[in-house]
Formats: structure tokens, sequence, C-alpha cells
């Protein structure tokens, strides 16, 4: 049994719902079950400084959420966490919520995320069995 997250689909932020959560283009259709972790992410390309060759892509996780709600085609995901030391406390919007921004009260840094950004949903893996006494 392995202890790692398993992928169920890939999919984007179809609309911001509010501050704190937003509905994504992966349903039921698409194995999302609730309780299932999501990240909205970017990839992040290095290359090679002299041949410019790429090198590695990295996935940079921006935001952890969580499925609350699965619809046949859409789930609703709250926001869970912001990377970097940051939390959703401060959150500044622009009307009508096509995007929303997070402001970390610790470093004043922001983080803004919009319509079609990329998400990566993840079903956490089970716990382990109790053994039987």
């Amino acid at each position: 049994m392995s202890n790692t997250a398993e992928l169920v689909t890939e999919a984007k932020i179809a609309k911001i719902v509010s501050p704190t959560v937003l509905a994504i283009t992966a349903g039921s259709e698409k194995e999302v079950k609730v309780g299932d972790n999501a990240i909205v992410y970017r990839l992040e390309e290095i290359y090679d400084p002299d041949s410019e060759e790429l090198i590695q892509t990295l996935v940079m996780t921006r935001l952890r959420l969580r499925i609350t709600s699965v619809f046949s085609k859409v789930s609703l995901a709250e926001v869970t966490d912001r990377v970097s030391h940051t939390t959703t406390r401060d959150v500044f919007l622009s009307r009508p919520l096509r995007q929303v921004t997070y402001e970390s009260p610790v470093d004043k840094s922001w983080l803004r995320v919009t319509r079609g950004e990329a998400v990566r949903v993840m079903r956490p893996p089970p716990e382990p069995e109790e053994p039987p006494f």
C-alpha cells in the first residue's frame, strides 16, 4: 500500500465562487470525490544557461484546496492553505469575482489566482488499518 497521494485528474479554475471557494472543471465524471485534495499550480521551466536546453520542469504549488462538493462536471474546493508561509486571512477581491488576491500577513507578499489556472486533484492515501485485537 502506497503512502502517497494518487493523481485523480487535471482541471482548471472555472469560477471563483468566493474568496475561499473555487469551482473547478472536474467532477464525478472524472472520479473526483468529496475529501480529495487539490492544488492550484504553475509550471516553472529550468533551462541550461549554456545550451538553452530545457533540463527540468517543476510543479510549483500556489494554493492547496480540499474538495467539498462534487457535481457531474464541476467540483467546489475550499482553500486550505496558501503556500509560502501565508494564509488566506487577508483577501482582496475584484468585482465581479474573476480573480482573487491573497496577501500574506507575514511578509506582505501577494498571490493572485484567476479563472483558467491549472488545478491538479489528488486522492489522499488511505488511512492505515488498525490491527484487530
